[in-house]
């Protein structure tokens, strides 16, 4: 209880009034939960943030434990690169998608419309974030890797001063696409994919084993002393390189919530009706709606989505392995 002025005021209502209690619009009162008129809606406070640092946590040891089992592993520098520009690209996205769906849901009641809530645009952006957005951006990037793989192997095996022929853009084409799909880089590459990539595969046992156990503890020593070394660390962030990756990507992540967000807002009262089905068991309480939209339904599309997003930045490697060795 809080006394003021004589009075006494519960302290639910005091709280109610403070920025820690912001993260709840719907906070369980002595009563149950709040009442049915009440809609759930986004802003975070101190108990939010928290609990998006641990989620945030969470999924950035899945890609740890992703790149600490992939064959072949990427050198740590690669590996160093692809995280923070997943990084950049997740940060912008959740900023993105936590304001999208207040504004579109102001925007929806600013239309006398009262159905749905932010949490149901929120939960549909995240879903969508999870599913058609990653294969969008999958797209994209094979695209735009390929060609840029292709061009790569013209400069190299090329002699005249022409423009390439319609034959040679297409060889350069398939030799990318399959140098790509394989995991090896085209330098030198003459067209026999079995016989380039075998080697690395073959040798499992015996002094090949032990080679690997030490290439494996090695390369997370040489991350370890990128982190911690801030020389070395800036050399690799201000690759030139890797800038207009990251920038790249951050276009592409930027682009593609543009769109999204367009569509969202043109056909915010399907997605509200589309986020109130498939969150019905929730109806009416907005609390436990709160937390399985920003909680429990993180959980599992965040983990998913890093994942999928390192494998989609990976394509890449090639490129960003001759950034790392400039570095």
């Amino acid at each position: 209880m809080v006394s003021n002025a004589g009075s006494v005021v519960p302290v639910t209502q005091a709280l109610a009034v403070g920025p820690t209690s912001s993260y709840f619009s719907s906070i369980p009162s002595s009563n149950g939960f709040l009442d049915n008129t009440e809609r759930c809606t986004l802003i975070p406070g101190l108990f939010g943030l928290t609990i998006q640092l641990v989620l945030c946590v969470i999924s950035i040891t899945f890609v740890f434990l992703k790149y600490a089992f992939e064959t072949p592993r990427r050198p740590p520098l690669v590996f160093l690169m692809d995280f923070v520009t997943m990084m950049c690209g997740s940060g912008t996205v959740h900023v993105l998608n936590i304001l999208s769906s207040i504004l579109i849901q102001r925007f929806q009641n600013g239309s006398e419309s009262d159905m749905g809530d932010e949490c149901n645009i929120y939960f549909m952006t995240t879903l969508f974030d999870s599913t058609f957005g990653i294969y969008i951006e999958y797209r994209i990037v094979r695209y735009l890797a390929i060609r840029k793989e292709a061009q790569h192997y013209l400069e190299l095996t090329r002699k005249s001063v022409f423009n390439p022929t319609n034959e040679e853009l297409a060889d350069a084409t398939r030799i990318a696409t399959a140098a790509l799909t394989r995991g090896v880089p085209v330098q030198g590459f003459s067209g026999d994919l079995e016989n380039h990539s075998g080697g690395r595969r073959n040798d499992s046992s015996g002094f090949g084993g032990m080679q690997q156990d030490t290439e494996r503890v090695s390369r997370w020593s040489q991350l370890l002393s990128v982190i911690t070394d801030s020389g070395q660390w800036f050399r690799t962030m201000g690759n030139k390189k890797f800038l207009e990756n990251l920038i790249s990507w951050l276009a592409i992540v930027c682009g593609l919530k543009i769109i999204s967000i367009t569509l969202f807002t043109i056909f915010s009262g399907a997605v509200n009706s589309a986020g109130d089905f498939l969150l019905g068991f929730l109806h009416k309480q907005n609390t436990l709606k709160l937390l399985f939209v920003m909680i429990g339904a993180p959980l599992v599309l965040n983990v998913f989505q890093y994942c999928i997003t390192d494998s989609i930045i990976k394509i890449k490697s090639n490129e960003r392995a001759r950034a790392a060795e400039e570095c």
